[in-house]
């Protein structure tokens, strides 16, 4: 029914939109095309429900009555309406639309299925972008300190934004990296040293509250 009603939708704004010469007859009958198809799997699933539920009723009826044709079979009486008790919870289970919760806080990036869609599992519906910084990567350029990567897991981390402020915080080295890797100029302090450098990951310090993506310098404490 969702997927209909956004069918109707779209006829109604492509007729809007024919009419001023935007879009063309055949895009136009293309849609009018498939909010018909809509319609016509709605009405279908619509009568099954109905038909389900009519034969469902009609066997308790016929259980209540205590007819002379079931009141010998109870247990087939019983399996009866369990079997056209699944079909209708089938049936209705397939019409009803399902909430989806997203596993994190974020931003929508890219929509893959559309309101009203079928989908099955395993098919992507959203590309979420998160609005919160994690962690922080950052790089310590050569020549090393004497104890990475071994003993720098834990050492304090002063986090300075490069934004206007120059907002900064004390984090701490989460990670350290087991080997070189090559990095952008923008990404070192000092752009005519060597570059490549180990990478490590430190914390984001909330009060900072960084934006992914968000450049800072990192000034690793004695």
């Amino acid at each position: 029914r969702a997927s209909l009603h956004q069918a109707k939708n779209d006829v109604s704004r492509m007729t809007s939109l024919h009419q001023d010469d935007v879009v063309s007859t055949a895009i136009l009958e293309q849609t009018q095309a498939r909010a018909q198809s809509l319609e016509g799997q709605v009405s279908e699933k619509e009568a099954l429900v109905q038909q389900i539920e009519q034969e469902l009723q009609s066997v308790r009826d016929d259980h209540a009555a205590g007819t002379n044709r079931m009141a010998g079979i109870p247990d087939a009486i019983r399996a009866a309406i369990e079997v056209q008790a699944k079909r209708l919870n089938q049936a209705k289970a397939q019409m009803r639309p399902k909430e989806l919760k997203a596993p994190m806080e974020g931003i929508t990036t890219k929509v893959f299925s559309r309101s009203g869609a079928n989908v099955v599992g395993g098919d992507p519906i959203l590309k979420i972008r998160s609005g919160k910084a994690s962690r922080i990567v950052g790089y310590l350029e050569q020549p090393l300190p004497t104890d990475a990567p071994n003993k720098m897991k834990g050492r304090r981390v002063k986090v300075r934004a490069r934004s206007k402020g120059r907002r900064q915080a004390i984090g701490r080295i989460l990670k350290v990296g087991n080997q070189m890797h090559t990095v952008t100029n923008r990404q070192l302090i000092q752009a005519n040293r060597p570059q490549t450098a180990l990478p490590i990951v430190v914390n984001v310090p909330p009060q900072l509250k960084l934006r992914p993506g968000e450049l800072v310098d990192l000034i690793v404490q004695p």
